[in-house]
């Protein structure tokens, strides 16, 4: 088991990597027992840790989760890391800053508690290391006034009902990653089709 300590002026920041599920989430939550503003990210082997990496911030479980299979149903090479609220978004976003290991795209879902999509969107504008990184809004708001607020988001998605939508959501936001990856000058991602099985 290795991992890797650094620590920000704001909040510290561990990045575990762990083969075992159980040994990674035992860890995991030891230390957030005894401090619970480190920030955990864990991978399960080197090679993961150089993957396409999306940053979710979503409240809902059941749409994080969708949202997740969506993509890695797409392209299972892609790494999803998803947080609750938006200020754990600014904390975990804050403690990665300047070391090397920030997402290649985040995506926000608009009404999120405690610091609401725009507003987390609006500070990751802000901070010179993170302003850009694509950000993406994922919403249930079609709203004109909601997306007339998000000028400036890299795209603005309406959450689907049916796997079939979220589907063609994933697919927009792989095209988009791998977009903004080669640009980047990381090596191109391949994007294949998805399995449309039903669920």
């Amino acid at each position: 088991m290795t991992s890797t300590l650094t620590m920000t002026a704001k909040k510290p920041h561990i990045f575990l990597v762990e083969d075992n599920p159980g040994d990674a989430q035992l860890v995991t939550e030891a230390v957030r027992n005894i401090d619970a503003e480190i920030v955990v990210d864990c991978v399960i082997d080197g090679e993961t840790a150089k993957k396409p990496h999306i940053f979710l911030v979503e409240d809902n479980p059941g749409d994080a989760q969708l949202v997740t299979e969506a993509v890695r149903n797409i392209d299972a090479e892609i790494v999803v890391d998803c947080v609750i609220d938006g200020e754990e978004a600014q904390r975990h976003l804050s403690a990665i800053d300047g070391h090397g290991d920030l997402p290649n795209m985040i995506i926000l879902n608009y009404n999120l508690p405690k610091m609401t999509g725009l507003e987390i969107f609006k500070w990751i504008r802000s901070q010179p290391s993170l302003e850009k990184i694509p950000t993406i809004m994922l919403t249930s708001s079609d709203r004109a006034s909601d997306r007339a607020a998000c000028a400036g988001v890299e795209d603005y998605l309406i959450k689907g009902s049916t796997w079939a939508d979220t589907l063609g959501i994933a697919r927009r936001i792989v095209s988009l990653l791998h977009q903004f990856t080669k640009d980047e000058g990381q090596p191109p991602m391949s994007i294949p089709k998805a399995n449309v099985a039903d669920r």
